[in-house]
Formats: C-alpha cells, structure tokens, sequence
C-alpha cells in the first residue's frame, strides 16, 4: 500500500472510530464520553523504543502496540468513548509518528479492537 492510500485508510479508520465513540445511544453529551483512563500519563516507551523511523518495522511496532494495548484493553476497546481515539493519539505525539503506523496495520482482519 502506497502512502496516500495508507494515510487515506488511516484518516477513514480514525474518522470511523471517533463515529463509533460518538454515537451511543445514551450520548448527550461528548462529556458522557469522556475516558475515565489518563493516557496523558502512560508511559508510551515500550513502543517508542521499539518502533522507530524510518522503516517502522510492522512486526516489531504492532507487536509492541497491542501488547501495551491490551494493558489497558478495557479502555482501548471501548467504542461508547473516546478512550481509542485518546490512546492512539497520545501513542502518535510520545513517539512523533504519522497516522497510519498502528490503526489499520496492527488490527487483524478488519478488527476495530485495538487489543483482541
């Protein structure tokens, strides 16, 4: 997959999980999705150590993803907040990565689970 068509598949991904995150039936409000999980304070190091520019290893990068991942897989799964969208937006900025390097390469078979 080139570029433009894994940023592309990355931008529908993160647009469709924040869709998912924002249309519970209880929602009324987005504070009602708030994340109860400060991923502002994990610390994001055993995947920023291991998965490094320029190449991003896929299997070193997803290996370390899902299994911080499914360290607070609870939160990371659950679509009725924004706790997807935090983890993997807190994971980008720690390790100065573009869209695309996780969402869409480390879920298996279409699976919108970030740990399964």
């Amino acid at each position: 997959m080139n570029s433009s068509s894994s940023l592309f598949a990355s931008l529908v991904l993160i647009l469709a999980l924040a869709g998912i995150a924002l249309s519970g039936k209880n929602t009324k409000t987005l504070k009602n999705n708030t994340c109860s999980m400060k991923f502002s304070a994990v610390d994001y190091s055993p995947v920023t150590n291991v998965c490094k520019a320029p190449d991003y290893n896929e299997k070193q990068c997803c290996d370390a993803f899902k299994a911080l991942a499914c360290k607070y897989g609870q939160h990371v799964n659950d679509y009725s907040t924004i706790c997807p969208i935090e983890f993997v937006s807190y994971l980008n900025l720690a390790g100065s990565y573009p869209m695309g390097v996780f969402v869409g390469r480390c879920n298996e078979d279409g699976d919108h689970r970030l740990c399964s």
